[in-house]
């Protein structure tokens, strides 16, 4: 899903969702807009029986900061973020390392309707000027946020791609009986600390081998690596789900260390079982 570029503008201009195959997407036609002070492409996604606001914001350097926080209000007022979870990304060109008036208004209006900044880190880096956080991923839930940062070894342009994991919760299945049937029903990950590490070094190595043409195909098969190298990481096995209840999917409070201990615990029983 996309919308156009604003007219006579060459470079800075035109903004673009992908949207997995899997999910239902339909572009939010009254959050939608382009003017020399701000671009906005909003869908609304279901996924998992729970709906979705996803915007795509571009705040072009030569507007007006005033106007674009403005009309930026307004889009947050429209937006159904009370029964929605709403996710906001983009280039803002606005920098949050920075502390003056500038970033203090442009905070206010995420603050003041409830969104959190994800990424804390600069995304923008360009010979001859100091970094910056302009790029940015704002999430009004962030209790379901399992991790944000950056792909430092992926750099389009002068910025580095922004990632953000978001635990979605099957809605669908939580009046379901909650037995065997209902763990297969459906795919399930696992973003431990040890997996996020093998993705990090996977996808390095698989971004370093690969070249991705500056394309629409190009960029296609930079998603799809993503995607595969997530489902190679993250994904759990459903017959693991099923041998035991001793997992971080049925239980979030239980670590890897404490199912270690636990298994080393059931080793030394056995050994003084033995013993008698």
């Amino acid at each position: 899903i996309f919308n156009s570029k604003y007219p006579n503008k060459h470079k800075g201009s035109g903004l673009g969702i992908y949207i997995n195959e899997g999910f239902t997407g339909n572009i939010i036609n009254s959050l939608t807009m382009i003017c020399p002070d701000i671009e906005t492409l909003f869908v609304e996604i279901s996924c998992k029986g729970q709906n979705f606001n996803f915007g795509v914001v571009y705040r072009p350097p030569s507007g007006n900061l005033k106007t674009f926080n403005h009309l930026l209000e307004n889009v947050f007022n429209n937006l159904s973020n009370k029964t929605n979870h709403s996710i906001v990304c983009g280039d803002f060109n606005v920098n949050l390392i920075k502390n003056d008036c500038n970033k203090m208004n442009f905070e206010n209006v995420f603050y003041g309707n409830c969104f959190i900044p994800t990424i804390s880190l600069p995304t923008h880096e360009k010979p001859g000027c100091d970094p910056s956080c302009i790029d940015n991923i704002f999430v009004s839930d962030v209790d379901y946020v399992i991790g944000s940062g950056l792909l430092t070894d992926v750099k389009v342009s002068h910025h580095y791609p922004t990632v953000c994991f978001y635990d979605i919760i099957d809605s669908t299945n939580q009046s379901n009986s909650g037995g065997d049937d209902d763990i297969c029903s459906s795919s399930h990950y696992d973003y431990c600390e040890s997996h996020i590490l093998e993705f990090n070094s996977k996808l390095t190595h698989k971004l370093s081998i690969d070249e991705f043409s500056a394309d629409e195909t190009g960029f296609e098969k930079f998603v799809q690596c993503i995607s595969n190298t997530i489902d190679e990481c993250f994904k759990v096995n459903s017959e693991t789900l099923k041998k035991s209840k001793r997992n971080r999917i049925e239980n979030p409070w239980i670590t890897n260390g404490l199912i270690n201990s636990i298994n080393y615990k059931n080793f030394l029983y056995e050994k003084w079982k033995k013993s008698k």
